[in-house]
């Protein structure tokens, strides 16, 4: 019985086969310089590439629990003196409120009718013709209601105060009413 010989194509084949199974078995065991099949493969890979566009910012999450309050820092230094020469804030009924002044008292205001209050500071060189008054309701003041204001007249032609004083107007809407306010002179 004759053998037959291979085909060169099956001898091609089969030489493939081995190269390709040696190659991976080489690359597995790392054998000859002791490094593994990942570092091998690393070696062969190529460059990378340049970087795409960035895509538009996601809608914002919603926003987390508070955390907890941390603890109170320490206090600051004492600001400068302020420049008020005189303050006080003044109840709906002509008083002082205890506390809440600076070269004001009881003793300086008078009350001629309600919502009229006339101060007397010509004690301390506050006078009518150079007052600069700033004042505004005080609506912790029981006698103080929502949208009352105040206005303050230095002038002595519709002054119902004595001349020289400062007349402070207190108002609910547009009638004169008992109002609580404070007042500062600059």
């Amino acid at each position: 019985m004759r053998r037959r010989m291979p085909s060169p194509a099956m001898v091609v084949a089969c030489l493939a086969l081995f190269v390709a199974l040696g190659g991976t078995g080489y690359a597995a065991s790392g054998a000859l310089n002791g490094n593994d099949g990942a570092t091998i493969a690393k070696k062969h890979r190529s460059l990378r590439g340049p970087r795409g566009f960035r895509g538009p910012r996601g809608l914002t999450g919603p926003q987390g629990p508070q955390g907890p309050q941390g603890p109170q820092g320490a206090q600051g230094p004492q600001g400068p003196a302020g420049t008020a020469k005189a303050y006080a804030t003044i109840s709906g009924t002509g008083r002082v409120v205890a506390g809440h002044a600076l070269n004001i008292t009881d003793a300086n205001i008078t009350t001629p009718t309600a919502g009229i209050y006339c101060l007397d500071l010509s004690g301390i060189g506050i006078t009518a013709s150079n007052a600069v008054a700033i004042a505004t309701p005080d609506y912790s003041d029981v006698a103080s209601g929502n949208g009352d204001t105040v206005q303050v007249n230095t002038g002595t032609s519709f002054n119902a105060c004595p001349s020289g004083q400062i007349e402070v107007l207190g108002f609910a809407g547009t009638s004169l009413s008992t109002v609580g306010f404070d007042i500062a002179f600059m």
